[in-house]
């Protein structure tokens, strides 16, 4: 493992720079090995429905075709009225929008019981 504390900052950005090319070059591999997946689970999907099947195995693995129903909002307007009215407010995710709190805590508006932290980040830029 490299000792980074033993290097100079113009070293530590050399290193910063061969570390993003890596994972760039690592990053598009995945992109390209997940966009293969779908394209095969794709025709997997095909080919089990045309057989009326939901499941094939060989020597090698098995694959199961597996349905789930996903939340599609068509009206937000309703939806948030239905929340405000029931108070299940479980149908949210818990987050809050980073953006919208900053634009308050600039204008000195947090709502309560809302806090703010610093995250210190370094922002690099390839000199090429």
């Amino acid at each position: 493992m490299t000792d980074y504390s033993a290097m100079t900052v113009g070293e530590l950005i050399d290193a910063r720079s061969e570390n993003n090319e890596e994972l760039r070059a690592a990053n598009k591999v995945v992109k390209d090995l997940k966009e293969k997946e779908d394209l095969i689970d794709a025709a997997i999907i095909v080919k089990l429905d045309a057989q009326q099947s939901t499941r094939a195995a060989n020597g090698t693995g098995s694959v199961s075709i597996n349905s789930t129903e996903e939340p599609n909002p068509d009206d937000w307007e309703k939806i948030y009225a239905h929340i405000l009215e029931t108070e299940d407010f479980a149908l949210l995710h818990r987050r809050l929008s980073a953006t919208a709190i900053r634009e308050l805590a600039k204008m000195g508006m947090l709502p309560p019981g809302v806090s703010t932290r610093t995250v210190r980040t370094v922002n690099f830029r390839a000199g090429k």
